[in-house]
């Protein structure tokens, strides 16, 4: 053996064999955490990715409905638009009016937003849309 009767070499190769092991060691570690974290994001990515197929999808099939039905398209116009056929008119009704309690002896009448000023109650300027 080359260190049979040298105990201090011996001692410092052990040392030098034990810090390279070390520094491995925590070199692995660091990587092994960043490989850990990169797996992790990409499983996330992947979930968004499939989740985001999901939606296209559905939006698709939701167009293709769309374009094949000229009454739906009329039915959302109406409800999300407000719009009018030609030779209607739309009606703004008041919100009902509710009498709150507030010390026992009084009451006092709250309602809810009145409509604009300028909003008559029945308005032929409403956008309107042609068969």
């Amino acid at each position: 053996m080359i260190f049979d009767h040298q105990p201090r070499q011996k001692t410092v190769f052990f040392l030098l064999i034990l810090l390279a092991g070390f520094t491995v060691i925590f070199v692995l570690r660091q990587r092994g955490g960043q490989f850990y974290e990169l797996r992790e994001e990409k499983a996330r990515l992947e979930a968004e990715q499939a989740e985001l197929k999901a939606r296209k999808e559905t939006l698709s099939r939701r167009k293709r409905q769309l374009r094949g039905d000229p009454y739906l398209i009329r039915k959302i116009a109406r409800r999300r638009l407000g719009l009018v056929v030609p030779g209607e008119k739309r009606l703004w009704l008041d919100p009902p009016t509710i009498q709150l309690e507030t010390d026992g002896s009084r009451n006092s009448s709250e309602t809810s937003p009145a409509p604009p000023q300028n909003f008559p109650a029945i308005n032929d300027s409403f956008p309107t849309f042609k068969d």
